[in-house]
């Protein structure tokens, strides 16, 4: 697994609104000739001990709220149902959405609470309703049959074949994979869950977002064909060169590994961790994250039920949030 470094120079690192210094920022970034290559330093970091995982259940109300769902026949998405690898994986697509190449992440919760009675509702929710549909590209889902789907405010999606393979690859086999998944992507605090608030999913100019966060590190999607077992992390550090100020950025692969070990090379060599965020630390030498749309979409609709209406004659659905405490 390979590590890429680049950086730009970088004049001032202003101390303006944010607004501001991002839009500066850029603007001098694009001017910008000079572009350097230079040899990422080994972090020199020293592994925490090993940490026991424990599975957790709090008492939230499993019942979704969610209203019956019109299921259209066609979507236009890449993919069948046939490059489901898993078998129980394809098994539970086959029997619960046929050949349909697409569904909307509400069904996808729906069919996965009745197969995993035991995974908390609040985990369940973060993995189906908020990560399964930001694993690839959204273009590839702008012409489903759906239309826009409005008042929403994020928590609508739709998960492709495409992206299920990759979410129960990933995390395999079958049977585990909500429990596997929460242990990479998801927040215990207490029985209190969330999503890790540097999940972006897929990022296609991630390093928009590492030079208007310098010092800071996101963990992306990698857009490498079948990537299933990594995850990409990207993060930046500013130094000095020849009396510039440049900001670095650094590409390295976090590969999860059948075991429960996130693996990542430092200086050649491998390394492996039980936890993912002493894994994240190590290889960004404890900088601190910078927060998702995925998590802002989290933050603000967990707490709701959507349902969604028949589309108008321009294809719009509307949709409709209720504060779950209303139920």
């Amino acid at each position: 697994v390979s590590t890429t470094t680049r950086c730009v120079p970088v004049h001032l690192l202003p101390e303006m609104s944010k607004r501001e210094g991002t839009s500066k920022m850029f603007e001098e970034s694009k001017k910008a000739t000079n572009v350097h290559r230079i040899v990422k330093r080994p972090l020199g970091v020293v592994l925490e001990s090993d940490q026991t995982w424990k599975e957790c259940y709090s008492s939230v109300d499993r019942k979704t709220g969610y209203g019956a769902q019109t299921k259209p026949e066609e979507f236009c998405s890449s993919g069948s149902v046939s490059q489901i690898v898993d078998k129980d994986a394809r098994r539970f697509w086959n029997k619960n959405f046929k050949e349909r190449t697409a569904v909307t992440n509400l069904e996808l919760l729906e069919a996965m609470e009745l197969s995993f009675p035991l995974e908390d509702a609040a985990v369940l929710q973060i993995i189906c309703q908020y990560v399964a549909c930001h694993i690839e590209d959204p273009k590839l889902k702008d012409c489903s049959s759906w239309g826009k789907v409005v008042g929403d405010e994020g928590a609508f999606g739709l998960v492709t074949v495409s992206e299920f393979n990759r979410l129960t690859q990933r995390f395999r086999p079958f049977d585990k994979c909500i429990a596997n998944a929460s242990k990479a992507l998801v927040v215990n605090r207490g029985g209190k869950y969330s999503l890790a608030k540097w999940y972006h999913g897929f990022v296609k100019d991630w390093t928009s977002i590492l030079k208007a966060n310098p010092d800071k590190f996101l963990v992306r999607e990698p857009r490498k064909k079948g990537a299933h077992h990594i995850l990409a992390v990207e993060h930046s550090k500013i130094f000095e060169r020849n009396g510039k100020q440049l900001l670095g950025m650094n590409t390295n692969y976090l590969t999860i590994h059948r075991s429960g070990l996130f693996v990542w090379l430092d200086n050649g060599k491998k390394k492996g961790h039980q936890d993912i965020d002493v894994a994240l630390r190590a290889i960004t030498g404890g900088k601190e994250p910078i927060i998702s749309k995925v998590y802002d979409k989290w933050s603000n609709t967990h707490e709701y039920k959507i349902s969604l209406g028949e589309p108008n004659s321009e294809g719009v659905v509307e949709a409709q949030l209720k504060k779950t405490t209303d139920w």
